[in-house]
């Protein structure tokens, strides 16, 4: 019996992002599409040691387009009302250090594309099931890897860092483009 329903949303948060923010509220991921500081429109945090923090988000919907076809589609965005920048502090150096912090979620949203398009499942809710436990593990690697990231470059304060994270986060960019597609179409095999 087809039901086209949606099966399964995720939304995570890094930051303390709201859920339920409107398209007009977002900046989705684009290769060529960079973060200016007027994007930056969040209140800043005046007690916090940072001077800047960037808001992004990703999301995961699932689609059953028929008995046994699913689609997954991956949205990868940044939230200004949640995003900010110290007033006085908005130079080229930083708005690159949080540039970097954009495209990693766009990283491990290709991660979790490719990990995802490797399931193999026998229903709706075994799909939902593996799905749901890849997007875990791989969150748990962003949050990680985000704040590997700052720690190392002490938040763009230490610029050979800075200057090495550049550079691996567009070398992993470039590697990761087989996985950039934004709907991924998975066909469930039911057990015989």
């Amino acid at each position: 019996m087809f039901k086209k329903i949606i099966l399964l949303a995720f939304i995570v948060s890094l930051s303390g992002i709201c859920f339920g923010q409107s398209k007009d509220s977002t900046i989705n991921w684009e290769e060529n599409v960079k973060l200016k500081w007027e994007n930056f429109q969040g209140p800043p945090l005046e007690n916090s040691s940072d001077m800047a923090m960037t808001s992004g988000s990703m999301s995961f919907e699932f689609k059953q387009t028929s008995e046994k076809d699913f689609t997954v589609i991956l949205k990868v965005f940044f939230v200004p009302a949640k995003s900010w920048v110290k007033k006085g502090q908005e130079n080229d150096k930083l708005l690159v250090h949080e540039q970097v912090h954009f495209d990693i979620y766009e990283i491990y949203g290709r991660k979790m594309i490719q990990r995802i398009k490797e399931i193999k499942a026998t229903s709706g809710q075994d799909l939902s099931d593996k799905v749901g436990k890849v997007f875990n593990t791989t969150f748990g690697e962003l949050n990680k890897f985000q704040d590997q990231y700052d720690l190392e470059t002490n938040h763009s304060k230490i610029q050979d860092k800075q200057d090495i994270w550049t550079q691996k986060v567009k070398d992993l960019l470039e590697e990761s483009k087989p996985f950039a597609q934004r709907d991924l179409n998975l066909t469930i095999k039911p057990p015989h």
